[in-house]
C-alpha cells in the first residue's frame, strides 16, 4: 500500500513501481499538471487505485474553531514572506527544502 503525498510526477512513478501485485495506491498530493501514468502496471500488477482529498467540510469547521481558540500558531509554518516579483526565489526555497511555506504578496 502506498500514499503518494508529494504530488510530484517522479513520486507518482516511484510509488507505482514500488507496489507489489495486488497493491493499493492512494493519490493524496495534488500534482497540478498532467503526467504520464504507467497505466499498464495497474493492469499487470492488478493494482487498486484511488484518490483522497483528505478533508471534509467538517474538517474546515473544526480547524477554524481550533484556530480561533489560539491552540495553534500558523505563523510558525511560514518560513518566508516575499513580494510576488520574487516568485522564483520563493519556488527555489521550497524546491531546495529550505522553507516549509512561503507566502507571496502583491506589491
Amino acid at each position: 500500500m502506498v500514499f503518494e503525498c508529494a504530488g510530484h510526477p517522479s513520486s507518482v512513478r516511484g510509488c507505482i513501481d514500488a507496489l507489489r501485485p495486488l497493491g493499493k495506491y492512494t493519490q493524496v498530493g495534488i500534482c497540478g499538471c498532467e503526467l504520464q501514468f504507467p497505466i499498464d502496471q495497474i493492469f499487470y500488477k492488478q493494482l487498486i487505485v484511488q484518490g483522497s482529498i483528505c478533508y471534509t467540510a467538517k474538517t474546515w469547521d473544526r480547524m477554524m474553531k481550533i484556530f480561533a481558540q489560539g491552540r495553534i500558531r500558523l505563523d510558525d509554518l511560514v518560513s518566508a514572506k516575499l513580494p510576488i516579483s520574487e516568485w522564483r526565489k520563493a519556488f527555489d526555497l521550497c524546491a531546495q527544502k529550505r522553507a516549509v511555506k512561503v507566502l507571496m504578496y502583491p506589491e
